[in-house]
């Protein structure tokens, strides 16, 4: 420290502080800093003195001093309640944009505490209460302000230096303040989301850096202020964006710095880590993906990991995406039911209690390899079925569009097992008037295709039924997701057959693709007698 005692109240050495017109007893060896309150008492038994500080503790990363800190020392009879420091700076001292953000510090129990700070910008002055002796500096930094708890968009504004680790990024945040961050590239059309959990083993974060003119989300525990430090072409015009504050959407900040997906107040995914138990007969291994279902559409991949902690163990990472965020309808909205499988060999994963949708936090589920469940327990060799419910032995897993002729499970009919998926219209249907109009029955499954399949094989047995000649058909396909365009017409018939029939279609050029398996029959029109339907059973998707 350096400087000099400073002139005591009484002395007839009282400063003005610039725009209030009151006086402070107490002045620093520089100038720039005063002690002043009403109920303050100075005198030859009661002193204080501020000292310029030469040497202080590292700075937070996000903050950047303005002037010289000052250490506050008096003798133990004086009374700082009802006490206020003021610190004075010039204009070239505050980086560009950064004024209206100052703040004035105090550092104790080894952390920069700020202050209630109030700014006299035509007078460049800064004034804060304080109660305690000690080290005060007076930092600025680029401010975004995150009000109220849920997800906020902003745009990272510093762009020297263009890059900063998410920790430091970030450091201006409590522990608590926040519960995940998700940046969003749409370049990367296979994994577009990279996402950062605060406590979460560092193999299951990707992103790594806040990167300028790129966009994050946010989610919030509460009212929080981002601070950034760096040259910002962007301090003066810095805030947030609450995605999913209101239907309406007012004007973006900052909008080439914004996700582009915030423009739609698109919701991020859910983030779902944990660990998987082997099974009696299967162990996973680090590499395989992991996908995420909701009624039957995959809405995520992950992959399998090996973590360590003090052990090793398989552990994995999800995301699961949101409804409204295309092209992914029928995903994630709060409360939906997720459930999980494992690509290679294909099975199911086990819960210990239902795990659903909620994108505020990340969610931590211990998985379980369950058997896969074969279709016909008196075949020797069961199928492998990247599939789900290929038996139809339970509902659910396939969506079954709702028409005039929505399709349903029945126990009529079946090859294996006691119920089998029945598309169509009967032809002992109702006698009825029914309209002379076209209807469309489907059932469909989106499923990912292993991109190290040697061979991927579709197989299937079905029973197609027809009173019809002409305008009816039965169909099966492969189709986009995304859009449900064609990827490929795998067999359209109108037939009549009394006895079951196995299809087998070769989808090894398709691997690494998520795709649709998809059913209908369509009828073009629902009277009787000209009515086409078809019974499907034992539907299996296997990977060599």
């Amino acid at each position: 420290m350096n400087g000099s005692p400073a002139k005591i109240a009484g002395t007839g050495r009282l400063a003005k502080i610039a725009g209030t017109g009151r006086l402070a007893p107490v002045l620093s060896s520089d100038g720039q800093a005063m002690l002043f309150g009403r109920d303050l008492a100075l005198d030859e038994t009661h002193l204080a003195v501020l000292q310029t500080a030469v040497k202080i503790p590292d700075l937070p990363p996000w903050a950047t001093l303005v002037g010289h800190a000052h250490r506050l020392a008096t003798t133990d009879n004086v009374a700082l309640s009802k006490t206020s420091l003021s610190i004075g700076y010039l204009g070239s001292e505050v980086p560009p944009g950064e004024e209206a953000s100052l703040r004035i510090y105090h550092y104790e129990q080894g952390e920069w505490q700020q202050l209630t700070t109030n700014l006299a910008l035509t007078s460049n002055n800064a004034v804060a209460a304080i109660a305690a002796r000690g080290l005060y500096a007076l930092l600025s930094s680029t401010e975004i302000a995150l009000q109220g708890a849920g997800w906020h968009a902003f745009g990272y504004p510093v762009s020297e230096p263009p890059t900063r680790t998410i920790t430091d990024a970030l450091a201006s945040l409590p522990n608590g303040a926040f519960t995940l961050v998700y940046g969003y590239t749409p370049t990367l059309e296979t994994d577009p989301w990279q996402v950062y959990a605060p406590g979460a083993p560092a193999g299951f974060n990707t992103l790594q850096e806040l990167r300028f003119g790129q966009g994050y989300f946010i989610h919030t525990t509460g009212d929080a202020v981002l601070r950034f430090k760096g040259l910002s072409p962007f301090a003066e015009t810095a805030s947030g964006y609450r995605t999913n504050a209101s239907s309406e959407s007012p004007a973006l900040p900052l909008p080439s710095l914004l996700p582009p997906l915030v423009r739609s107040l698109v919701s991020p995914p859910a983030l779902i880590t944990g660990t998987i138990e082997p099974g009696s007969s299967f162990s996973p291994t680090a590499g395989l993906t992991l996908t995420a279902w909701i009624k039957g559409r995959a809405c995520g991949d992950g992959s399998t990991l090996v973590m360590t902690n003090g052990i090793s163990y398989i552990g994995y990472s999800v995301m699961v995406r949101a409804a409204d965020e295309d092209p992914w309808s029928g995903c994630g909205v709060p409360g939906a039911v997720i459930t999980f499988s494992l690509e290679s060999p294909a099975l199911a994963l086990s819960a210990p209690t239902p795990v659903t949708w909620n994108n505020s936090a990340a969610t931590a589920v211990t998985l379980t390899v369950a058997t896969a469940k074969q279709s016909n327990p008196e075949e020797p060799s069961a199928c492998a079925n990247l599939l789900r419910n290929g038996d139809f032995e339970q509902a659910g897993d396939w969506t079954l569009t709702t028409t005039d002729s929505t399709a349903r499970y029945t126990t009529a009919e079946v090859h294996a097992g006691s119920r089998a998926l029945q598309l169509g219209l009967l032809p002992n249907g109702s006698p009825g008037s029914h309209p002379a109009v076209p209807t469309l029955s489907t059932a469909y499954q989106d499923v990912r295709l292993p991109a190290n399949a040697q061979k991927l094989t579709l197989t299937l047995w079905v029973k197609p039924g027809t009173r019809d000649s002409s305008g009816d058909y039965q169909h099966l396909a492969i189709l986009n997701p995304s859009n449900s365009g064609m990827i490929a017409e795998l067999w359209r018939k109108l037939e009549n057959q009394n006895d079951w029939q196995q299809l087998s279609f070769d989808l090894t050029a398709y691997r690494g693709r998520a795709v649709r398996v998809y059913l209908e029959v369509r009828n073009d029109n629902q009277r009787l007698p000209d009515r086409t339907w078809m019974v499907v059973d034992d539907i299996c998707l296997e990977s060599d």
